[in-house]
């Protein structure tokens, strides 16, 4: 089948041999990627909660109203998108 799962070395401690170098995550039973594209990717849902906020906020504060506004969501999702594309993929486990 596979290899068990090991537990994760404290922090501050170094894995050995026997111990995997990525921790897992104990919901999906996969490892859990700290690359930059798992980065950004994973902030993608927040940083989009928060524009819609900013965005709620200009619009109860100023004289521009939402209807105005909403293009920056369009162009936010596209700055997340492009970062996406270009972070490195190092250390991305192979599924």
């Amino acid at each position: 089948m596979g290899d068990p799962i090991q537990p994760v070395p404290p922090a501050g401690t170094q894995p050995t041999a026997a111990q995997p170098v990525l921790a897992q995550n104990v919901q999906a039973n996969r490892p859990v990627c700290h690359c930059g594209y798992c980065r950004i990717r994973s902030l993608f849902g927040p940083i989009m909660i928060i524009t819609v906020g900013v965005l709620f906020l200009v619009a109860q504060y100023s004289r521009y109203n939402f209807g105005e506004l909403w293009p920056f969501l369009l162009i936010v999702a596209g700055i997340l998108k492009v970062a996406e594309a270009m972070a490195p993929r190092e250390g991305h486990p192979v599924s």
